[in-house]
């Protein structure tokens, strides 16, 4: 009964700790939390996008018609002079441009000089350069025209490092702390053309980093690269159309060991909260026709009087081909000048997303206490009342998130509070049901622990058996082991292995049990048995040798079934051979293990030596080692005669000091009584007894006799002894010495 108690105990105490592990996990915020966050932060924007409404900001876009109608991209400079100067006709306030100006313009007749050589005399082409330096080129002509207005050019800050360094237009300062280690950092940059940069009135970066999943949900208003803090094309828009001239960091660090975060960005009149790293949490609008005017009706002059006056413009392109897509909770495919143009219609109608630091607080206090007056309410009043407050606790953290959303546009994550409490619902089910378990099938269930039908029934009928401690038995163990069995698992994944084992197994056990045999445990690929428990059994040696030849036998029939069955899952096929080894003596047999649980097993110094004894099989490439207190057991019945038994050595197993002499089993009686075996044991034990005596020519020879007589596989073992001989003759043993082989390891 007290394992039943400690269950007791640990349906409290597990839930609690798994409530504490939970907790510290979410401060963490591992990867996979923050994406499913984020995929029910996606939901609602998708049931509740952001409503469009009329901001002056536009799209200038360079669609596939544009493209048609003028060229494909890029563009000459003289033509997107051409739309600068008819945006700044129509009384747009600022012109900014969703992609970078990196290369002087090819098209220009400035880079054509070159192609005249050979066609004009060095004289005409002197001329014509002449000529030339009195116009300008097309990018200082678009220089010209860019100077003339409000325009933000955009640059591409890049994780490869390079020594570009944008121009800054604007002057940026922080209140408070320097926020190094948490703005979003940057090795080098692609910039616009220095004649360009020069004449803007602002630069910004128009860099749109995506989440885990590449969704994009925050927008970076702050970069910085080296020492330098650049701001947005967003927030560079935003300071030039307001004709401010600065943009201010408002940063906090709560302790002096924490990074500094950024807490808003302030550009003009407007400040904008921000995430601790100051990114803009983005609110899409479904797709709005409204905010996006073909670039080609700006150079046709298709537009209507005022339709573009005083409005933010930003020139971008939805054409696929110049790949500017990217994926958004609403779309998968969505131009990234809509994501900079949704960020400044938010801005200016101040329909923000928010999450605050404090809400990550607020989250775990929430989770805490639901999950402790679960774990309290369940472990008093069991699981099928104490659904209730899981089930109570899912919905309502659904419905406040969905609330905080729809009403005041808060982040609140309601996925890990709700996972986290069904969690605890189903650690504490199970706990509750495996106590249940203990207190109605206490009895039968310490009865299943046994292999042996004669053991469940002789506890059945004495049930004070089920105390810890044993009986003293002469008995004896076999420990049955797969060789070579790591090459085996190589060539086979966790399924087929387990397979393979079942295989293997079901056989070799049910040969046990036939032989009256009880199977102790499996320990990985090897089998432990014994005999003479707890059914008395008089021939337990001769039984537990009689198994092993059978396990022995059965290996033909095993391995010819993996042979096809390799063939089948086209492998190669690697044939299963076993060691086995038995030992006979006083051993301690009965329930072993703990109050909480135990197990009806044996133990002692002999089960060891059987241990060992299997180990050695793989020195003499011997399947059969028994010991000779197994030998003197059959011995006393007479029963030696129904094998073929041959002595293989004297060794010291490692672990133990006293000596043991060591044989191995051929087959039966009728191996025994044949021909072929009684001249091999002969020669065999005249060759023991000259290794013995120390005649080492005489002992050789002998060996070879007993190859040429071998119809067993015992090349291995003479071979051991040949080799033992050789290294005898060279440098002899002591002069005590007795024929001991001390084992230099378990296997």
């Amino acid at each position: 009964m007290k394992n039943i108690l400690q269950r007791k105990n640990l349906t409290s105490l597990i839930p609690l700790l798994f409530l504490i592990g939970i907790v510290v996990l979410r401060l963490f915020d591992p990867d996979i939390i923050q994406r499913e966050r984020l995929l029910v932060f996606d939901a609602y924007q998708t049931l509740q996008p952001r409503v469009y409404k009329s901001i002056p900001v536009k799209i200038i876009d360079i669609d596939n018609k544009s493209l048609e109608k003028f060229g494909q991209w890029p563009w000459s400079r003289n033509l997107v002079s051409e739309l600068i100067t008819k945006l700044a006709n129509t009384g747009t306030s600022t012109i900014g441009f969703d992609f970078v100006f990196s290369e002087p313009d090819n098209s220009s007749l400035h880079s054509t000089l070159k192609s005249w050589k050979g066609i004009l005399t060095d004289a005409e082409i002197a001329k014509l350069k002449a000529k030339l330096s009195k116009i300008p080129t097309n990018d200082e002509g678009m220089a010209q025209v860019i100077g003339q207005t409000q325009v933000v050019l955009g640059f591409s800050l890049i994780t490869e490092q390079n020594t570009t360094q944008p121009v800054i237009k604007a002057g940026i300062s922080i209140a408070g702390s320097v926020p190094d280690q948490t703005v979003l950092s940057s090795q080098g940059a692609v910039k616009n053309l220095n004649e360009l940069e020069k004449t803007a009135s602002g630069n910004g970066s128009f860099n749109i980093t995506p989440e885990l999943d590449s969704i994009i949900r925050r927008l970076p208003l702050l970069m910085r690269l080296n020492k330098t803090y650049y701001p947005s094309l967003v927030l560079e828009l935003l300071r030039v159309a307001q004709g401010a001239s600065t943009v201010i960091i408002k940063t906090q660090q709560v302790k002096e060991n924490q990074p500094v975060v950024i807490e808003s960005i302030k550009v003009g009149n407007i400040i904008i909260p921000t995430d601790n790293t100051g990114n803009l949490f983005l609110y899409y609008t479904p797709d709005a026709s409204e905010r996006t005017i073909p670039a080609w009706k700006v150079l046709e002059n298709k537009l209507t009087k005022d339709e573009l006056s005083g409005q933010i413009v930003i020139v971008g392109t939805s054409a696929a081909g110049l790949k500017d897509l990217r994926s958004t909770p609403l779309k998968p495919f969505t131009p990234g000048v809509e994501i900079h143009a949704n960020a400044l219609e938010q801005i200016l109608s101040e329909n923000y997303l928010y999450r605050p630091d404090w809400l990550t607080g607020l989250e775990l206090i929430i989770m805490t206490i639901v999950g402790l007056l679960l774990i309290v309410f369940m472990t008093r009043f069991g699981s099928i009342l104490g659904v209730i407050i899981p089930s109570t606790s899912v919905i309502l953290f659904f419905a406040c998130s969905w609330y905080a959303f729809y009403y005041y546009h808060w982040l609140i994550d309601p996925v890990y509070p709700a996972i986290t409490v069904l969690m605890i619902y189903s650690v504490i089910s199970l706990l509750n049901y495996l106590k249940s378990e203990d207190e109605r099938k206490y009895i039968r269930g310490a009865f299943s622990h046994y292999l042996s039908p004669e053991l469940v029934d002789k506890l059945v009928k004495n049930a004070e058996v089920l105390k810890l401690g044993g009986e003293m038995r002469n008995m004896t163990v076999i420990f049955c082991d797969v060789l070579n069995f790591t090459s085996i698992s190589e060539q086979l994944d966790a399924g087929h292995l387990t397979k393979f084992m079942n295989q293997f197994l079901t056989p070799m056990s049910q040969i046990i049990l036939n032989e009256k045999g009880t199977i102790d445990k499996y320990i990985g690929d090897c089998i432990m048995a014994f005999w003479n428990a707890p059914i008395e059994d008089k021939d337990h040696a001769k039984n537990g040798c009689n198994a092993a030849l059978k396990m022995i036998n059965e290996l033909s029939s095993f391995n010819e079934f993996q042979k096809k069955l390799a063939l089948q899952e086209k492998r190669p096929f690697i044939e299963v051979n076993i060691g086995v080894g038995i030992n006979s003596g006083i051993c301690c047999v009965g329930n072993m293990g703990s109050d909480m649980r135990f197990d009806y097993s044996v133990i002692g110094d002999n089960v060891n030596l059987s241990s060992r004894l299997e180990g050695q099989s793989r020195f003499y490439g011997i399947n059969i080692i028994l010991s000779e207190y197994t030998l003197a057991s059959m011995v006393e019945k007479h029963q030696e005669r129904d094998f073929a038994i041959l002595e293989l050595d004297l060794i010291r197993v490692r672990g133990k000091q006293q000596s043991v002499r060591i044989y191995t089993v051929l087959g039966g009686k009728e191996i025994a009584d044949s021909d072929d075996f009684i001249k091999l044991a002969q020669t065999h034990r005249d060759m023991i007894g000259d290794y013995y005596a120390q005649n080492w020519q005489v002992a050789l020879s002998l060996i070879e006799c007993c190859l040429e007589l071998d119809r067993f596989c015992l090349t291995k073992l003479y071979g051991v002894y040949k080799q033992r001989i050789e290294s005898y003759m060279v440098s002899p043993p002591e002069s005590n010495w007795n024929g001991v082989y001390i084992a230099a390891s378990k296997r």
